[in-house]
């Protein structure tokens, strides 16, 4: 086999493009449709906005409302507690019962009272089981 010679690349002439014509600028008539339609959802976008203000802004008044009622209701059953509490000191006195005791239930007040001192529980007979 023979040794063969070393190729030789050819050089890559580019092929010319044909030239265009220029064309005149023109300005496109969408260009000027545009700056309306932009405006006109600007304006949607901004009455979306004061729409979702307004309807928070009520929202709120009547949460405000709510809590009105609910902190007045509080202290009306604040004061119907306190005056519960009042009752119950006047009517658990030792004087009117004393006085219901008497008057209705027709008893007698204790007289010579008697105390008895029981000796501690360790020191009670075995046989006893009374408490």
């Amino acid at each position: 086999m023979a040794a063969q010679a070393p190729r030789v690349a050819e050089p890559v002439v580019p092929v010319p493009r044909p030239a265009r014509p220029r064309e005149a600028v023109r300005v496109r008539p969408r260009a000027r449709a545009k700056l309306p339609t932009r405006l006109i959802v600007f304006a949607i976008c901004l009455a979306i906005l004061a729409i979702g203000r307004v309807t928070l802004s009520f929202a709120v008044v009547q949460k405000n409302m709510a809590t009105s009622a609910v902190l007045a209701q509080s202290r009306a059953l604040t004061a119907e507690n306190a005056d519960l509490a009042a009752r119950v000191a006047r009517d658990s006195s030792t004087l009117r019962v004393r006085t219901i005791a008497v008057d209705r239930l027709g008893l007698v007040p204790a007289q010579n009272v008697l105390y008895l001192s029981l000796p501690p529980r360790a020191a009670r007979p075995s046989g006893d089981r009374t408490r």
